[in-house]
């Protein structure tokens, strides 16, 4: 049995901008072809269209995004340009939890999915605030970014370890 997620898309309706941000939760299981899918409880935070994703341990992990659904070139469907958040966020679709975690120190956004190696979380490149886009690789270990949580408001940012920056 595999699992699958789906968060904070875009839906199409019936006023301008035609794309407003949905933020419904969905989890998958899947059992051979067939996925079973069914809306999971609302997660804490703010929305995050466009952010990193995937399979950390027993849990779905997703970094950064944008709180505004946006184009290409990073400007909202509504023509405001959208900006990153800072935030990471787990859901454990076999208790059903959200949890927040440490958040990288730069927000970002335009991600599809998130690099998990080796015992190692990786959140590469993306957009910065401004539309910037960047080449930066940030990484920390899969035990640290599960064991800490935010602590009053204020994360641990020394989770996340000094940025790579890949060769030009």
């Amino acid at each position: 049995m595999t699992w699958s997620s789906n968060v904070d898309g875009t839906a199409v309706v019936d006023a301008e901008p035609r794309f407003a941000l949905d933020r419904h939760s969905w989890a998958g299981r899947s059992l051979g072809a067939q996925v079973d899918w069914g809306e999971v409880v609302a997660h804490p935070g703010a929305a995050f269209y466009r952010a990193a994703g995937g399979t950390v341990a027993s849990s779905v992990a997703f970094i950064g995004g944008s709180e505004n659904p946006y184009n290409y070139d990073g400007v909202g469907y509504d023509g405001v340009p959208s900006q990153p958040i800072r935030q990471v966020l787990s859901y454990g679709p076999l208790t059903g939890e959200w949890r927040q975690l440490a958040a990288p120190p730069i927000a970002s956004m335009d991600h599809r999915n998130l690099g998990v190696a080796g015992g190692s979380v990786f959140l590469v490149g993306g957009m910065h605030e401004d539309q910037v886009v960047t080449d930066n690789v940030w990484y920390t270990t899969v035990s640290a970014l599960l064991t800490r949580v935010f602590s009053r408001g204020v994360p641990y940012v020394e989770t996340w370890l000094r940025p790579l920056f890949l060769a030009r």
